[in-house]
């Protein structure tokens, strides 16, 4: 006689195989306990939740144990705290140390986090996650990752590569940088290289004019994208090859370019914006304690209803369609800050700050519906 399984039973083990599922991603990004961080990360973490981006989600913070003491953010979202590593190796000071040593504490000390997840996607603190990021979608396999293609890595083939490993590792150099989709193994096995091939850059003083960073100074001579040479060296040297994408993130100011980057799945905050005669820069706010009560918002951007019959009116419909994802960036972020405020601060009201001097505003009235890329 066959056996007849209760359907409850059935019902169970469907639950844990979609759970299994579900946790196989795991979001991370690196941040600090600074006022600055903390808008950021609540954006970030906002998005994700609206994303439908399966898996879960941690932020990597440095910390300092004095620091925490007066901290009043740490449970407001999944994290995991490391020392800073902003001045680790020999007193050079360079916060973007941060990031390897971060994922590398992270998967050292953190094994029980790390584990559960089989595919890491990294991503940056100023970034919306608009759409999920997953292997089915991208083709992404264990030893074949994928991340946004960074064409001012330069350092990848002129030359300056010669200075840290041989032609057969070279074959495996990608210009890769921001967010990245990789299997764990990948990510273990990269980690003390990212951030020991970080340091050998920022020492490697013959190889800084060839990495094509454009805002080093004779006062700062270092490489400040010198993190983001370790990552792709760290990849070669490990003979993983990632692959190059230009399509699934866009820098919300730009206008799409393709029908992908039109519905990115990322919006990557990290230039200033333009929308008519408004401009938005997040380094403007970097003194501002956002997440403060009463509670603050930023000014959005004009509709694109409302620049009609004005010389700001977009020309084509794929520059309106970079002008509603500049509204949607901000509109995102601000929603992030309102439910943060509802819930931390008392008898919170949306605050009117069109008059920021940081901001120039033209127009208002609701955004125009998202319509297809051309």
């Amino acid at each position: 006689m066959a056996r007849v399984v209760p359907f409850f039973m059935i019902t169970c083990l469907a639950w844990k195989y979609v759970q299994a599922e579900v946790t196989s991603y795991h979001v991370i990004f690196s941040a600090e306990c600074t006022p600055y961080m903390d808008w950021q990360s609540v954006g970030l973490y906002h998005s994700w939740k609206k994303s439908g981006q399966p898996g879960k989600f941690t932020r990597l913070l440095s910390c300092s144990q004095e620091s925490l003491k007066d901290y009043k953010w740490l449970n407001i979202m999944p994290t995991h705290v490391h020392p800073p590593m902003n001045t680790h190796h020999k007193g050079d000071w360079y916060p973007p140390y941060n990031l390897p040593g971060s994922v590398l504490h992270w998967v050292t000390h953190n094994a029980s986090d790390s584990a559960g997840s089989e595919w890491v996607i990294k991503l940056d603190g100023d970034m919306v996650l608009r759409k999920p990021l997953t292997v089915e979608e991208l083709n992404v396999q264990k030893g074949n990752p994928i991340g946004a293609m960074y064409g001012y890595l330069i350092g990848a083939h002129n030359g300056m590569a010669d200075m840290f490993m041989d032609k057969e590792h070279q074959n495996f150099l990608s210009k890769v940088g921001g967010w990245e989709l990789m299997h764990i193994d990948d990510l273990r096995t990269i980690a003390p290289l990212w951030l020991e091939y970080t340091e050998k850059v920022r020492e490697h003083r013959a190889s800084w004019h060839l990495t094509g960073d454009n805002f080093m100074t004779k006062q700062r001579p270092k490489p400040w994208i010198s993190e983001m040479y370790g990552f792709i060296f760290s990849l070669a040297l490990s003979k993983i090859k990632m692959r190059e994408d230009g399509d699934h993130m866009i820098y919300p100011g730009y206008t799409p370019w393709s029908p992908t980057s039109a519905d990115a799945n990322v919006l990557h905050y990290g230039l200033q914006l333009k929308v008519g005669d408004y401009e938005w820069d997040k380094h403007s706010w970097s003194r501002e304690d956002m997440l403060a009560c009463p509670g603050k918002t930023f000014p959005l951007p004009p509709t694109v209803e409302s620049l009609k019959g004005t010389p700001h009116e977009p020309k084509s419909k794929n520059i309106q369609r970079g002008y509603e994802i500049s509204y949607e960036c901000l509109s995102m972020l601000n929603e992030a800050l309102e439910a943060h405020h509802k819930r931390y601060c008392k008898n919170w009201r949306k605050p009117s700050n069109a008059d920021d001097p940081r901001i120039s505003i033209r127009g208002g009235g609701a955004p125009s519906p998202n319509k297809a890329w051309r």
